[in-house]
């Protein structure tokens, strides 16, 4: 079955509660408040995080390009003045001309929307350097938050996972936003793992392509273990990003992508299961799976006309600001962690 964390896609291992940065808050999924107030200082930072203008897709057959809603005050036509509008709407000059009434009809400014499609399924809850991949996960969503907030555009979250959703309205409010991704770890951590079931993504893309008007910006923060399970994987997503831009932060813990030599190793699956972490052949191959689903989720993410970002549990704010920066301006490494 799939890497070491997809051993865990319905459970966890018994070192779940990994041992955890100083000051954590509260709530055992939420990033300590240092790491929330350095992500919303840093986001400001990141640039543009989607070319404007740019194609949806651009490696594609049948490309489309998603225009960015609001661009000013395009002139679209001329009409005939109705009776109850403002006077101040008439254009008098060539109302002269006309002989009667006429009006200027421009195209309303239209925000741009970001959305955050945060994984909170039970291989989330993982983790064996400092914090799990949720709380990295809402860790760097309150860094991409801070990011689109100074670039104008309006964030919504989405918790696939969740029974309850988190939020589904976008909004420019840092503190509401603040507050969503608070409520949305106290409801991951309420979930029990192990009966936490994946959700229902193929339904979410399908509400989400429905409901967005094109050009909009979608960010997929997960580990792809529990959404990418079919032989369409990362191309799930490409009806969104026909006509959206798509983005994937893919997040995981440095024991996925190497597996160490701790010896038997019991996972709290249903049903559980013993792993045998001292064969060299078995860690060699989980590395090969991780190394295949990392590169299936860049080269997806290059053919939408977006990008690729792979983070790591044991990263600071900083180094994760520097790889989203790293991975905009379209840079790789043999290595993902270099």
């Amino acid at each position: 079955m799939g890497t070491l964390a997809s051993l865990l896609r319905h459970g966890r291992l018994p070192f779940r509660q990994s041992s955890r940065m100083p000051n954590h808050a509260s709530s055992g999924l939420a990033p300590n408040p240092e790491a929330v107030a350095q992500a919303w200082q840093l986001g400001v930072q990141i640039s543009g995080l989607v070319e404007e203008g740019r194609p949806a897709a651009t490696l594609l057959s049948g490309d489309q390009l998603a225009r960015r809603l609001g661009q000013g005050l395009d002139f679209e036509q001329l009409r005939a003045y109705q009776p109850g509008e403002p006077a101040s709407l008439i254009d008098w000059r060539i109302s002269a001309r006309a002989q009667e009434p006429m009006v200027r009809v421009f195209r309303e400014p239209a925000q741009r929307q970001c959305h955050f499609v945060i994984d909170t399924s039970a291989s989330m809850q993982f983790g064996t350097r400092q914090q799990l991949k949720i709380t990295q996960a809402l860790t760097v969503a309150h860094l991409l938050c801070a990011a689109a907030l100074r670039q104008g555009m309006s964030v919504a979250l989405h918790a696939p996972a969740l029974p309850r959703r988190s939020s589904d309205y976008p909004s420019t409010s840092r503190s509401t936003l603040m507050q969503h991704l608070a409520t949305l770890a106290e409801w991951a951590e309420s979930s029990d793992p192990l009966q936490t079931a994946g959700g229902d993504w193929i339904g979410f893309r399908q509400r989400l392509q429905g409901c967005l008007p094109d050009g909009q910006l979608i960010i997929v923060i997960s580990d792809f273990l529990t959404d990418l399970v079919d032989e369409h994987g990362p191309l799930a997503w490409l009806p969104l990003a026909q006509h959206q831009h798509v983005l994937f932060i893919q997040i995981a813990d440095p024991a996925e992508q190497q597996l160490p030599d701790v010896g038997s190793v019991v996972f709290a699956a249903q049903p559980p299961r013993q792993v045998d972490t001292h064969r060299s052949a078995e860690r060699d191959r989980l590395a090969r799976l991780f190394a295949v689903r990392h590169q299936e989720l860049h080269d997806a993410a290059q053919a939408f006309g977006g990008w690729h970002a792979l983070l790591f549990t044991d990263q600071s704010v900083a180094e994760i600001t520097r790889l989203i920066a790293q991975a905009q301006s379209g840079m790789t490494a043999d290595d993902p962690r270099a």
